[in-house]
């Protein structure tokens, strides 16, 4: 009988999932006091909820799974959401929705996995999340768990059948929850563990026979331990809150849950940075020397008029020069979008000689380094991870968000970034907590009773 008391407790503590929500906080803009600004609001709005829909803040960063997670793929779970990562689609940096890419798919499954092995070694006090995952409303959404999981994150049906959410989204909406859980083990296991006791004798001393009554019995019990938080619904998706204490105060977690999540960001979010820059230098690079080599081939064109072609005259190799010159700046646009592209296009014999030769420019200036100001400073050679940590730790202020205006540098942008996704996180596990057991639970008040 215990038996069966537990799997309906179980059963309780999911439906109150149904109405799982994540606040959203502001996303930081392009100047630090408008960051601050948002990372204060984000802190503020704990004790007065916000939208349903997915923070913000996810789009900052992808979560990767942990490398040593096991992922058994003859799991009958994972072997569906495995099949559900080949029909997911996401949107790419040009707003189109498209499938996942192979390494994408591997790193959810690896997130999921990690999920899947947290609830299962705490199944006694995070009740039936999984499989509640895997057949919340499926025959009327027809969803996966990660699309139902979406869902209860606040993302609309429509847009997780479109793909109308990014791959970022998906991977935070799955941490979001995973921590939800983790730090809701931490405060709260021991008051979940007692009060779903309390539930069970309950239901055991109510003398109880079917299920349906041992159901009502629960919802007696809950509404001596919870109640429900209407400002939560009435502040939803407003700009100011309609109902709120005189004096709200941030919740007595909130502070440890800003840290904690402060602590999981900061490295994810500066090795972001370190790779767009060295990235983005290493393209630079390469860019530089197919402009050179495209220049050069004109230039030797030129030289190949001239009455001898092997010992050219100061004036020829001037003519020859401007008309590089003139051939760079008439076609700047084109090689500047692709540059690859165009020398296959107009230089096809040459194509695979600039490819291989940029290529082992590349591993030189990664290796050995090369000359950043000839002109200023020659023979003073620099790598490109020295380049890349140049910038890092420079003052001048870069363009963050491809605007075309110079926002902060990245020494400033670091800690700001870090500052406002871990308020968007720790917002987001309140969230969570507010529409599951936890809150239910252990903190008296949710906006579903069950």
């Amino acid at each position: 009988m215990k038996q069966n008391l537990k799997r309906l407790m179980s059963f309780l503590l999911s439906l109150t999932m149904a109405f799982g929500v994540m606040a959203t906080p502001a996303f930081a803009t392009g100047t630090e006091a408008e960051a601050n600004a948002a990372a204060d609001e984000a802190q503020a709005d704990t004790s007065a909820e916000q939208s349903s829909d997915l923070p913000s803040t996810f789009s900052l960063v992808t979560f990767q799974a942990d490398e040593d997670v096991e992922v058994d793929e003859d799991d009958p779970v994972i072997a569906t959401v495995m099949d559900e990562l080949d029909q997911i689609k996401v949107l790419n940096d040009e707003g189109e929705s498209v499938p996942l890419t192979e390494e994408q798919q591997e790193n959810v499954l690896g997130l999921y996995a990690q999920f899947k092995e947290q609830w299962e070694a705490n199944a006694d006090l995070l009740g039936v999340q999984m499989p509640f995952y895997l057949q919340y409303n499926d025959d009327k959404d027809d969803l996966g768990a990660l699309g139902e999981m979406l869902v209860l994150a606040g993302v609309s049906v429509d847009a997780v059948r479109s793909g109308d959410y990014s791959y970022n989204d998906l991977t935070g909406m799955l941490m979001n929850f995973y921590y939800g859980d983790m730090y809701g083990l931490e405060y709260y296991g021991d008051t979940i563990r007692t009060l779903r006791d309390e539930a069970l004798q309950a239901v055991e001393e109510s003398g109880a026979e079917t299920d349906y009554q041992k159901l009502l019995v629960l919802n007696d019990w809950l509404a001596t331990v919870d109640s429900f938080d209407m400002s939560y619904i009435m502040n939803s998706g407003r700009d100011e809150p309609t109902m709120q204490a005189e004096d709200p105060q941030p919740h007595e977690h909130y502070q440890d849950l800003y840290g904690a999540m402060k602590d999981v960001y900061q490295p994810i979010i500066e090795q972001q940075f370190y790779d767009q820059v060295y990235a983005g230098i290493v393209a630079q690079l390469r860019q530089q020397y197919y402009e050179g080599a495209i220049k050069q081939i004109v230039y030797k064109q030129a030289l190949a008029s001239a009455a001898d072609p092997e010992n050219p005259t100061d004036d020829e190799k001037a003519a020859a020069q401007t008309a590089a010159d003139e051939y760079m700046t008439k076609n700047a646009e084109a090689i500047a979008e692709d540059a690859p592209g165009f020398v296959e296009t107009t230089f096809p014999d040459a194509a695979a000689q600039i490819a291989q030769g940029a290529d082992a420019f590349i591993k030189t200036a990664e290796e050995e380094g090369v000359e950043v100001d000839p002109e200023n400073a020659p023979g003073v050679k620099m790598t490109v991870e020295q380049m890349t940590q140049q910038q890092l730790d420079s003052d001048e202020p870069v363009d963050l968000d491809g605007d075309g205006v110079k926002d902060m540098s990245f020494k400033q942008a670091i800690p700001i970034y870090t500052d406002q996704a871990a308020a968007g996180m720790a917002t987001g596990i309140l969230g969570y907590w507010e529409g599951s057991h936890i809150g239910a639970l252990a903190e008296g008040k949710s906006v579903c009773l069950g």
